[in-house]
């Protein structure tokens, strides 16, 4: 019998995501907890993608531009995941990033077994829906399923968000507290190596000022628009003498990309997608963060986990997102670098330029460096301990 259930629909090597759901049952553990991870394999026209070691398959979805329809055949796809769980009983059951899909099937799943149920979001899902399925069948599948959830998120033991305008959107549709605990980044790995000897190791120029995104690549959709920045870096390495170089690390989902950036050659560099250990060396052979963020407004309340990972590792951040979403406030208010308005390439241009001053990008490292102590993921951890500990009342 297990003490705690992990389900993660997103745990993948490429995704940090899964990098909070492996801290968290590591630190459960070492508290005296009996913990089993499980995840699901997902397809797309892009890839198979497979849960990381930690985390054990139980189940296959699909993702599909129309999310509606996913979302329906992967209620059914969930029912062996349901099953281990009616099987094993836990005390404790926390689904992270609940996305619809499974979660019909674990919450009954949880009455069945008369287990508590902690759900963790990351992104408001059901309001995602609405958003993008705006008429017709799709638009009211939609809101069937945000009502199915919405009654089911009302019920559960505990819910848990990773940002502030997260907590107060849901708490405003649900009617109900919801705890925040942020992503935040672990410390203990994300420590800066030597940075010439990173860039040596990675084949990269020791001369050169290197930018960095680790995250899914695709021409445009999803959350980034990792090309926005590349006709700028160049216009800059041709107008200057600064060397820029923009590395991406990642999933690229969009097969015909890969011939595209074959034109920006001398500016980028694709490596692919990392361990955690490459991630940490490419992190430490950079001196820029940049999150290329579209500008949907939707998308204000998310603070993506590479932000943490970028600040952790001491790198000032460029962010092209709205200077109303709640990213922006941190990165103003600290100081931790600059933020542009996505489609400002103007102040994206001065943004690069201002950081090929030495002087200036050492006083951003500074802050980012102050502020590091605030985002660790062990603060956190322990919240997450207490939360469980009052529900079990057992340990």
């Amino acid at each position: 019998m297990i003490d705690i259930a992990i389900i993660g629909t997103d745990v993948f090597e490429y995704n940090p995501s899964a990098r909070r759901l492996t801290f968290f049952a590591d630190i459960l553990r070492h508290s005296g907890f009996k913990v089993a991870c499980f995840g699901v394999y997902q397809l797309s026209k892009y890839r198979i993608s497979k849960p990381i070691r930690e985390f054990i398959p139980s189940a296959f979805f699909i993702i599909s531009k129309n999310r509606v329809l996913a979302a329906i055949i992967n209620i059914f796809l969930a029912l062996p995941l349901a099953l281990i769980i009616t099987m094993s009983k836990p005390k404790v059951v926390i689904l992270s990033i609940p996305k619809f899909e499974p979660l019909l099937l674990i919450s009954f799943s949880t009455r069945l077994t008369k287990s508590k149920m902690i759900i963790d979001f990351r992104d408001p899902e059901e309001e995602y829906m609405l958003h993008y399925h705006r008429k017709g069948l799709s638009l009211l599948l939609a809101k069937i399923i945000r009502r199915i959830n919405y009654n089911i998120y009302r019920r559960a033991d505990i819910l848990i968000s990773v940002t502030k305008t997260m907590v107060e959107l849901l708490e405003k549709n649900l009617g109900r507290r919801v705890l925040y605990i942020p992503n935040g980044a672990d410390l203990r790995i994300f420590t800066p190596v030597n940075k010439a000897l990173a860039r040596r190791r990675l084949g990269l120029p020791e001369d050169a000022l290197i930018l960095v995104f680790i995250g899914g690549i695709a021409r445009s959709g999803f959350y980034y628009e990792v090309l926005k920045p590349l006709s700028i870096i160049k216009r800059i390495r041709e107008e200057t003498d600064t060397k820029l170089l923009y590395v991406l690390a990642g999933p690229v989902f969009d097969n015909k990309l890969i011939q595209e950036l074959g034109k920006f050659k001398d500016v980028i560099r694709y490596i692919g997608i990392l361990s955690i250990k490459e991630v940490v060396e490419l992190l430490s052979a950079s001196d820029i963060g940049i999150i290329p963020r579209v500008g949907d407004p939707i998308y204000d309340c998310a603070i993506p986990i590479k932000f943490y990972e970028y600040i952790a590792m001491g790198l000032p951040v460029i962010a092209l997102i709205r200077r109303e979403s709640e990213l922006a406030k941190i990165i103003l208010e600290r100081k931790l670098g600059i933020v542009c308005n996505p489609n400002d390439y103007s102040c994206l241009k001065t943004a690069l330029t201002s950081f090929t001053d030495k002087k200036r990008l050492r006083e951003y490292k500074n802050n980012v460096l102050e502020f590091r102590k605030y985002i660790d993921r062990n603060i956190y951890g322990v919240l997450l301990i207490n939360i469980i500990k009052q529900l079990t009342r057992v340990f």
